[in-house]
C-alpha cells in the first residue's frame, strides 16, 4: 500500500510539475510579443515623423520657390516698365535703302507702357500700321491689328539695346537698326484718314441705316501736320452684287442722288466701295488714299 501511494504522490507532483513549466513558456511568448509588437510601433512612429519632415521640407521648398518667383516676377516687371517708358518717350527710325520707316509706341492705360499700341510709318506710303505689343525683358512683342489701307502685315519681335538706345529686328536674317528721333518728324508723315460716317479702315460691316443717314465723305488725322489742311476732291461710288458692279465718280466729298438709289435697290451681303479717293492739301499737292469696303450686314 505504501508503495503505490509513493507512486501516485509521484505522478501528481509530475502534472504538478508539468503544468508549471507550460505557463512559464506561455508568459515567457507574451513578452516576446509584446516587444515585437513595441519595437513595430517605434518603427511605424519613426517612419510617421520622416514623412512628415518630408512633407514640411518640400513645403519649405515650394514656399522659397514661390518666393524666388514673385522676385523674379518683380524685377521683370520694373525692367518692362522702365523699358515701357523709354519706347513711348521716342519715335524710332530706320533709314535703309532710302526708305524711312518709323515706330511710335504708345502705353495702354493702366499697363504703364508694358502692353499698348505700335504704329509702323514710312515715307513712301501713306499707310499706317497699327500693331498691339507687350515687352518681356528685352523683347518687344508686336501683334498685327489693322491697318489704314487695308494691308496686312506680319507680326515682328523687335530686340531693345540698353547700350545705345536703339530697337532692331530680324527681317529674312537681315538686320533693320532703329535709332530714337524726334517725335516731330513723325508728325508730317502722319496723313488724313477717309470716314464715311463713323465707319473707315478695319471696320467691315455698314447697316441700311447707317447707308441712308451718311451723306459724305469726310477727313481726320490724328497728328495734324504743321499748317495743312485737306479735303476731299473726288471718289468713285460702287455696290458689287455678285460680280455686276457699276461706278459712280463723283467730284467733291458728299454721295450723289445716284448712289442713293444704288443704296436703295442693294440687298444683305453686298459690298459698299469708297474707290479711288483723292485728297488735296492747303499746299497745293494731291494725294490718293486706300479705299473703304463694307459689307452691307442688314
Amino acid at each position: 500500500m505504501m508503495k503505490i501511494t509513493h507512486i501516485l504522490f509521484f505522478f501528481i507532483a509530475s502534472v504538478i510539475s508539468s503544468g508549471c513549466g507550460n505557463d512559464s513558456n506561455q508568459k515567457a511568448t507574451l513578452t516576446v510579443k509584446d516587444t515585437l509588437k513595441n519595437e513595430q510601433k517605434l518603427i511605424q512612429e519613426k517612419n510617421e515623423e520622416l514623412k512628415k519632415a518630408k512633407e514640411e521640407q518640400k513645403l519649405l521648398i515650394q514656399e522659397k520657390q514661390k518666393l524666388a518667383r514673385e522676385e523674379q516676377e518683380r524685377k521683370t516687371l520694373e525692367l518692362n516698365i522702365a523699358l515701357g517708358q523709354k519706347l513711348i518717350s521716342n519715335v524710332f527710325k530706320n533709314n535703309s535703302n532710302g526708305l524711312l520707316t518709323y515706330l511710335k509706341f504708345e502705353s495702354a492705360e493702366g499697363y504703364s507702357g508694358r502692353l499698348g499700341a505700335l504704329t509702323l510709318t514710312n515715307s513712301n506710303s501713306t499707310c499706317k500700321y497699327v500693331f498691339s505689343y507687350n515687352t518681356n525683358g528685352g523683347q518687344i512683342i508686336t501683334t498685327f491689328v489693322n491697318s489704314t489701307c487695308g494691308a496686312k502685315s506680319s507680326d515682328m519681335t523687335y530686340t531693345y539695346d540698353e547700350a545705345s538706345n536703339t530697337l532692331y529686328c530680324l527681317i529674312k536674317s537681315q538686320k533693320f537698326v532703329f535709332s530714337p528721333t524726334s517725335k516731330a518728324e513723325i508728325a508730317v508723315k502722319q496723313k488724313p484718314q477717309p470716314y464715311f460716317g463713323s465707319k473707315t479702315y478695319g471696320d467691315p460691316f455698314i447697316t441700311f441705316s447707317q447707308l441712308r443717314t451718311w451723306n459724305s465723305l469726310t477727313l481726320k488725322i490724328a497728328e495734324p501736320s504743321s499748317g495743312v489742311q485737306y479735303q476731299i476732291i473726288g471718289y468713285s461710288f460702287s455696290i458689287r452684287s455678285g460680280g455686276r458692279y457699276l461706278d459712280i465718280p463723283t467730284i467733291g466729298n458728299r454721295l450723289l442722288p445716284s448712289a442713293k438709289d444704288m443704296i436703295n435697290k442693294a440687298k444683305v451681303g453686298d459690298k459698299v466701295y469708297f474707290s479711288g479717293i483723292t485728297i488735296k492739301g492747303t499746299d497745293g499737292r494731291t494725294e490718293r488714299l486706300g479705299d473703304l469696303s463694307f459689307q452691307i450686314t442688314q
